[in-house]
């Protein structure tokens, strides 16, 4: 039986290169095979791009990779302390993260460009030593969560070490929220703040801070919302209530209007889940169109069955 089994409050400093070996299942030796095979057999890369246009670099681990990464996940990195303000780790949503925000007059929403690349290997030892991980320890966790001497996006260890490379950067972005009378919440690299006074001034605050930590920033991405407009915040709109996105909200309505004309079971299935998220953050939008939807599905059943009668 492994330590992780016995004793859920292991400590970083506890970690020593053959325990955590023997922790994941190998012997040291065994295991330092594995991270030498990592930048030649480790990834596959590819590019996606959302409805937007935004495009991402995508690093797909190989299936033993993965493994590794999903056990230390387990392991360590799961363990970590993470900021409240932090909703992208275990037990929390992007829906509580745009409740933090509810009905407040002015919101500033602040994208990171290229976050996950823009962490380098020496940002990540530097943050897993500051955790109280030995030299050793901190540099062998960073070859196994790295690729090509950054974080790549896709492997399940860099959620949490964009968690871990942030914490100190959360305090301070939520100290200088408080200080200027605002509400900060950070869902991977989409950072809100909040507040019924003007954001500007906490805005160029924001953005010298993150240059200073080695981040950039869109101005083109950067938004301030004023009253009267509509807050939105991981494609969620914020006001008295939760809503999906008006875009969301006109996709969704126009997969319901082609599957009225090419219908097919993976479009229905997909329609049901988009559904089901509008309904999670607003039960009269959802319940609309559910409503529409069964409209245009009963009513093709109905004209199948006039055709074949």
């Amino acid at each position: 039986m492994s330590r992780t089994e016995l004793d859920l409050s292991v400590r970083p400093r506890e970690f020593t290169l053959d325990s955590l070996s023997e922790d994941l299942g190998f012997s040291y030796s065994h295991l330092g095979r594995l991270v030498a095979r990592i930048p030649a057999h480790g990834y596959q890369q590819f590019v996606v791009r959302s409805s937007s246009g935004k495009s991402r670099v995508i690093c797909a681990p190989a299936d033993w990779l993965k493994s590794l990464q999903r056990d230390l996940v387990d392991l360590v990195f799961s363990r970590l302390e993470v900021s409240d303000r932090v909703f992208s780790q275990r037990g929390r949503s992007a829906v509580e993260n745009a409740e933090q925000h509810l009905s407040r007059q002015y919101m500033l929403v602040v994208d990171i460009v290229d976050c996950f690349p823009s962490i380098t290997q020496s940002m990540i030892q530097t943050a897993l030593m500051a955790e109280g991980f030995s030299p050793e320890i901190a540099g062998l966790l960073t070859r196994i969560a790295t690729h090509k001497g950054r974080l790549p996006q896709g492997p399940p260890t860099s959620p949490a070490i964009l968690n871990c490379v942030m914490r100190e950067i959360d305090r301070d972005l939520e100290l200088e929220a408080q200080n200027c009378g605002a509400v900060y919440t950070r869902y991977m690299d989409d950072l809100c703040f909040s507040s019924d006074l003007p954001l500007d001034a906490l805005r160029r605050r924001v953005v010298k801070l993150l240059r200073s930590r080695g981040f950039r920033t869109s101005g083109r991405k950067t938004r301030i919302y004023g009253p009267g407009e509509p807050h939105i915040v991981t494609k969620i709109s914020v006001s008295s209530a939760l809503h999906a996105a008006p875009e969301t909200l006109t996709e969704l309505a126009d997969a319901i209007r082609r599957y009225d004309r090419t219908p097919s079971v993976e479009a229905e299935l997909s329609i049901r889940g988009r559904i089901n998220w509008v309904k999670r953050l607003n039960r009269e939008d959802g319940t609309r169109f559910e409503f529409d939807f069964q409209n245009t599905s009963g009513q093709r059943r109905k004209t199948r069955g006039v055709k074949t009668g």
